[in-house]
């Protein structure tokens, strides 16, 4: 979301001091009734209705000196799970905050198929718990479930 200018703060406020009520403000300058009472507020705290800097919340301050250790762990593969980094890093932080700092870094998960789409043709798998050849339609169906229900046991 992008922030709101200076001018048009200016020209809300201009119309709130003027008499206005909230919600005719807000239908004038199609902003929301919440935006004006927020800045009214923010003007009555601080003597500004400029847009507020935001700070790095105390989490990702934690991780600020982590970004080359991040990505040496990810790249070299040492480091599979967000535990594992974070427990690489020696940090004490929530693993979201781990992974919004490393979709931050533009690195992304892309869960791949198996193998290949077939073009017609039934491609086979041999089934390594049974030895009896699956389709690879059953053998995605059980890396489903696997998925889904965590690891089978046999």
């Amino acid at each position: 979301m992008e922030t709101i200018s200076l001018d048009l703060r200016t020209r809300i406020m201009l119309d709130s001091d003027s008499g206005m009520t909230d919600s005719d403000v807000a239908a004038k300058h199609i902003v929301s009734v919440a935006f004006v009472k927020k800045l009214k507020s923010q003007r009555r705290r601080t003597g500004s209705i400029a847009p507020i800097e935001r700070k790095l919340d105390s989490q990702r301050r934690k991780l600020s000196g982590c970004e080359d250790d991040l990505r040496r762990l990810i790249d070299s593969g040492e480091a599979r799970t967000l535990e594992e980094l974070r427990q690489k890093l020696r940090v004490r932080v929530s693993l979201f905050t781990i992974w919004r700092e490393v979709h931050r870094l533009g690195y992304r998960y892309k869960k791949r198929h198996l193998l290949p789409q077939s073009k017609g043709e039934k491609t086979w798998l041999e089934n390594a718990t049974t030895g009896f050849a699956v389709g690879v339609a059953g053998m995605r169906k059980s890396l489903f479930f696997s998925m889904k229900h965590g690891p089978r046991r046999i």
